[in-house]
């Protein structure tokens, strides 16, 4: 089971209302929860199973731009890592893959708000990749892709409660 849903708020820490932060936790935090149980309850019976959830870097630290958005990612790394010692004795693997900066509508969505008018989008996004990721270029959906095949693969089966960043090194730990 892969479980990659989300959605983000663009708002300052100060802005963001009750309301916003709770239609981030429902689908962030309350739906991977859903997804980790429904899944643990269908393949506890068969003693096997992959599961992958897809956080976010900005759930590895506080941000000012994405605060509330990176609390519920770094609720969705917790619960991974719950989730794996659950499903640890049934031999189901339960690992996350945390993207860096892709150029989705959510990075729209971001731009919308960063970005200073006259200012080019495209300039500016590409000033965001130059000051955050240290290999210098944005992630690609592929990249992601990779990762969760690589933990739904046999050459992780003694990998499990991890969460593999996919950033150009822009989460070094």
């Amino acid at each position: 089971m892969v479980n990659n849903a989300g959605v983000i708020g663009t708002d300052s820490f100060l802005d963001t209302t009750v309301d916003e932060f709770k239609r981030q936790l429902d689908i962030n935090v309350v739906g991977v929860s859903n997804a980790l149980q429904i899944a643990l309850k269908k393949m506890i019976p068969n003693k096997a199973g992959k599961i992958v959830v897809i956080p976010s870097i900005a759930g590895r630290k506080g941000a000012s731009l994405l605060s509330h958005y990176s609390a519920t990612k770094a609720a969705a790394i917790n619960l991974t890592q719950s989730a794996a010692y659950v499903a640890a004795p049934y031999r189901i693997n339960v690992n996350g893959v945390a993207p860096g900066i892709i150029r989705t509508s959510m990075w729209e969505e971001i731009l919308d708000g960063v970005t200073p008018e006259g200012v080019d989008r495209d300039e500016n996004f590409d000033n965001f990749i130059k000051a955050l990721i240290p290999l210098g270029v944005p992630q690609t959906e592929q990249n992601i892709a990779d990762a969760v095949l690589f933990f739904c693969s046999d050459l992780a089966d003694e990998i499990t409660g991890q969460t593999l960043n996919v950033d150009g090194g822009a989460a070094m730990n």
